[in-house]
């Protein structure tokens, strides 16, 4: 008899001191794509490689949500709050597009859980309407079951302390600008895991990175529009930057994953379903062996999400931001790639001693066989094995 088994094996991707910013597309994009704050734009940032997508909510004058960034409205002499949530609805954006509502904004972000949400909760004419608006976005948010993979941002702190109210854990990220912005330990006193503040809050306080660092806080830098700006925060070790041109900030950053697909000439050799299928170790080969290399599924979620479901199909032993994996991503900061696969023992191994083998797993690994943790492995360069005979009996 064989015994089916799934293997699932989480690798933490952690990054040096001299990492690149995650890429976040800020509005989705805006100028050279789809209009801001639509579906359309948030499809564009996610195939684009970046790692998070900033969005804007709003209320109406009826007191509905709305993605939306404002205050003006394109082709209208209003203000988005001026609007009941059918006239916003009703309006026909640059490009023809709508303003989404969340549960259409989440649904698309659902086709990618990889990328992380970043969702601005904008001023309102009151307190009152600002803690009405954080009410019914985290309500939203929690309905969607993407509070593991988003973060709250505002330049209110009325805001922020309300999401915090309802929802604890969240992470809570303090937007300012200019000569103004307060320094890192005005976030931390607060309670905020971060700070994102513009190029000219950064120039002019140019401790407050450090300063942030020190208080384990997060930096975001807005908007990195162009290159030099780009470079600038990679100097200085931003944690993110947010642009209106993510595929340009992708390109300035990570051209390899642009151009991922850029094969050797003998990449059209490799059989995706059992590549390399020689024994690894032709001196020591054994008469009972099973290779495990071919397609696995895989996830990259946020660190400390649950895996619940693939998104796609990853060709194991290459690297996920390779060509040859068949995803061409880097996973950036923060985030955990998770594999599984199912497979069987034959019945001619009954009564002999199962070891499950890895050549390699960069960096910091974690395998489950049947649910069951059966060990972790830290080092991205040294084979290690696991007994798993107990499992397979």
């Amino acid at each position: 008899m064989r015994k089916l088994f799934t293997l699932l094996v989480l690798s933490l991707l952690t990054l040096s001191a001299t990492a690149l910013p995650r890429i976040v597309g800020h509005r989705g994009c805006r100028f050279d794509g789809p209009f801001e704050n639509t579906l359309a734009s948030l499809k564009f940032a996610q195939e684009c490689g970046v790692d998070a997508v900033e969005f804007d909510v709003q209320l109406t004058s009826d007191d509905q949500v709305i993605v939306f960034h404002g205050p003006a409205v394109p082709g209208t002499d209003k203000k988005i709050q001026e609007m009941s949530f059918s006239e916003a609805r009703a309006v026909s954006l640059p490009g023809g597009h709508q303003m989404p509502t969340l549960e259409e904004w989440f649904a698309q972000a659902s086709l990618r859980p990889d990328i992380s949400l970043v969702l601005e909760i904008k001023k309102q004419a009151s307190e009152e309407k600002i803690k009405l608006l954080v009410d019914k976005t985290v309500a939203a948010v929690q309905a969607a079951g993407v509070q593991d993979r988003l973060d709250y941002t505002s330049f209110s702190t009325v805001a922020l302390d309300e999401v915090r109210r309802l929802c604890p854990q969240a992470r809570l990220i303090y937007l300012a600008s200019g000569v103004g912005a307060p320094d890192a330990t005005f976030a931390k006193e607060k309670g905020y895991q971060g700070i994102s503040y513009n190029l000219d809050a950064f120039l002019n306080h140019p401790e407050i990175v450090d300063k942030a660092r020190s208080l384990g806080l997060e930096t975001t830098l807005w908007l990195v529009n162009d290159r030099e700006v780009a470079e600038w925060a990679v100097k200085h070790g931003i944690d993110n930057v947010s642009g209106d041109f993510p595929e340009k900030i992708v390109e300035w950053l990570r051209p390899s994953v642009r151009h991922a697909d850029i094969p050797t000439r003998w990449a059209s050799e490799v059989n995706p379903d059992a590549p390399l299928p020689e024994y690894p170790r032709p001196q020591m080969v054994r008469p009972l062996w099973q290779s495990l290399n071919g397609r696995w599924d895989y996830a990259i979620l946020p660190d400390g999400a649950a895996y619940s479901a693939p998104e796609g199909k990853i060709v194991v032993p290459f690297a996920v931001e390779s060509s040859l994996s068949g995803v061409g991503r880097t996973p950036g900061a923060g985030k955990t790639l998770w594999y599984e696969r199912r497979f069987s023992v034959p019945a001619a191994w009954k009564g002999k001693r199962v070891l499950l083998h890895f050549g390699a797993v960069d960096w910091e690994a974690e395998v489950f066989v049947n649910g069951q943790r059966v060990g972790g492995h830290t080092g991205g360069y040294t084979p290690f094995s696991f007994d798993i005979t107990p499992l397979s009996q």
